[in-house]
């Protein structure tokens, strides 16, 4: 069973509703920027952060924040700087390129090398939050509470932040 598949039989388990559109594929937020009128809600975007031990958190936040990457790195207790993890580390261990991170791949952590998820609380401003469902081809929109329950399942913790740039 290919991984999207897997990913919705998931949902399908947990209980969660999902809406999928498909569209163009879209490598950004601003290149997608035009889909918001006929994706109402929270549009996501993903990052595969690390620190200096090479420690993996991948973060999630409502597209148009700019994430406060030194609070993160305080929240998750890294240990240094945080930087973006290289395309070849989030294919090893999310199984997808980037252009397609999205907090599904966590599906694909079979061994949990993430360490942890921070969700951007402003995701939990919505009805339903959008992500790509492991391709930028699409989007899936699900409640953000089951975004919690996945991400809860799926890593080994889910931390919730204010991640808007003070």
């Amino acid at each position: 069973m290919d991984a999207e598949r897997r990913l919705f039989a998931r949902f399908e388990e947990m209980g969660i509703a999902a809406e999928t559109v498909e569209h163009e594929a879209t490598h950004t937020v601003e290149k997608s920027r035009h889909l918001a009128e006929s994706l109402p809600g929270g549009r996501s975007k993903s990052l595969l952060l690390q620190d200096k031990d090479g420690r993996l958190t991948l973060v999630t936040a409502l597209g148009s924040n700019r994430a406060d990457l030194k609070k993160i790195a305080e929240a998750v207790g890294a240990r240094g700087r945080l930087s973006f993890a290289k395309g070849a580390v989030m294919e090893e261990v999310l199984g997808v390129a980037p252009g397609h991170l999205t907090p599904f791949a966590l599906i694909n952590d079979r061994s949990m090398r993430i360490g942890q998820v921070v969700l951007d609380e402003d995701l939990f401003r919505f009805d339903t939050v959008w992500a790509h469902p492991l391709r930028n081809t699409a989007s899936t929109a699900i409640a953000p509470e089951d975004l919690r329950r996945f991400a809860e399942l799926h890593s080994r913790a889910v931390i919730v932040l204010g991640l808007a740039e003070d």
